[in-house]
């Protein structure tokens, strides 16, 4: 009888001794907390998915249980994600995991060009020498060319978690240094003829024209390492994030 009266007096919540700690390289730490308490006020005592850790503030609650006791006691299990060590800060981001993986890829450009069909024809002297001046002048096409580049190289993917959500990339001079291409091949295709057998003048200003046309530029841009994007995963309060790096032009 005094077995049973001494648990019904049992009016709040006491931790169990032997709270569980585990740390992971890279990886949120978790916790896990057991209270005894009264059965009736386990489900008022059963913190709320996401409340912090009254002690470990970058703690958040993920899940909980309740198993009801004989003698009216409750035992509620708590498990926390986060980071246990925080310094007091208010924000973290987790050590990068990186991963490179092959990246191959191909990118069509247009280049304006004008192309000579006909040469000059010059008047000549008695002996056969050219005289100042031409008797017919030189004719070009002018038109357009496709030129397919492909290259081969290696991109790089780094994880991490972050508290709150983060802005910006975290690890970008890191997954940028770990890009790298090489160029397998230009292949010039036929040309595209927009005007035929004009003169040089007139060639040149019409290329000049659709160069300004399609904004200005006449070259193949060279290739540069740069983020292709990050992928957000918010589970409970902490984002799971990844940062993409790649060959680009």
């Amino acid at each position: 009888m005094s077995f049973a009266i001494r648990f019904n007096s049992v009016t709040s919540f006491v931790e169990q001794v032997g709270r569980r700690l585990q740390w992971k390289y890279a990886e949120l730490d978790n916790m896990v907390c057991i209270y005894n308490g009264p059965s009736y006020g386990a489900i008022q005592f059963k913190p709320p998915i996401n409340a912090p850790h009254p002690q470990y503030p970058l703690m958040f609650v993920t899940d909980s249980s309740i198993d009801y006791k004989d003698a009216g006691i409750a035992e509620v299990r708590v498990t926390y994600a986060g980071i246990i060590q925080t310094n007091g800060t208010g924000s973290y981001v987790t050590p990068p995991v990186t991963s490179e993986s092959p990246v191959q890829g191909s990118r069509d450009f247009v280049y304006y060009l004008m192309v000579q069909t006909f040469a000059a024809q010059y008047q000549k002297d008695a002996l056969g020498n050219p005289i100042t001046g031409y008797s017919l002048p030189a004719l070009y096409n002018y038109g357009t060319q496709t030129v397919t580049v492909r290259y081969i190289g290696t991109q790089c993917s780094i994880r991490y978690q972050a508290y709150p959500r983060p802005t910006g990339l975290k690890y970008s001079s890191l997954g940028i240094g770990r890009v790298n291409w090489t160029i397998l091949s230009q292949f010039r295709g036929p040309m595209q003829i927009a005007g035929s057998n004009v003169e040089q003048g007139v060639a040149q200003a019409a290329v000049n024209q659709m160069i300004i046309s399609s904004g200005g530029t006449n070259h193949i841009p060279p290739l540069y390492a740069a983020n292709l994007g990050v992928s957000r995963e918010q589970r409970g309060l902490w984002y799971n994030c990844v940062e993409v790096y790649g060959p680009t032009f």
